[in-house]
């Protein structure tokens, strides 16, 4: 898959789980055989569910894949749309400044350089060095590190 991959277990049972993996193989399968239209169909289509049904971990993992998906398609508004998506979502969990939250970041940077945003993507390079510095758990004296920057901040700057 393009993007970054996500588990949280407290947001989805074990059967949840299972049906992401499911999910993510039938999306490779459908990349593999040049079906991208289709993949990201799904995909839409999945996170849709997910939100609606309040599987927050399963959107954040399919945020992260149209992310990588939608760079990758030379669709850049919708990689930045679906970033700045993931971080509402991931500060609305208590996981900002954490270090899921830093590779999805990550991947929002990764978006930003390709579309051409170099200075989008310094930024949230920056905020990932930051994070990751801080210690295995992205925080420091046990408080989430700050972002710094628009792109980072959850308040619609993506």
């Amino acid at each position: 898959m393009i993007g970054m991959r996500f588990t949280f277990e407290d947001d989805c049972g074990r059967k949840g789980l299972a049906d992401m993996e499911e999910l993510l193989q039938q999306i490779d399968r459908l990349l593999e055989e040049n079906k991208g239209a289709q993949a990201q169909a799904l995909m839409e289509e999945r996170l849709g569910e997910a939100l609606a049904g309040g599987d927050r971990g399963g959107a954040v993992t399919l945020l992260n894949e149209l992310i990588g998906f939608c760079r990758e398609t030379g669709q850049a508004e919708k990689s930045y749309y679906y970033g700045e998506t993931v971080l509402e979502l991931l500060q609305e969990m208590g996981l900002a400044g954490t270090l899921p939250f830093a590779t999805s970041v990550l991947n929002i940077a990764s978006a930003y350089r390709a579309g051409g945003r170099l200075e989008d993507a310094m930024t949230c390079y920056r905020a990932v060095e930051q994070i990751y510095s801080a210690g295995p758990r992205g925080h420091a004296g046990g408080q989430p590190v700050q972002q710094q920057g628009p792109a980072v901040s959850g308040n619609g700057g993506i």
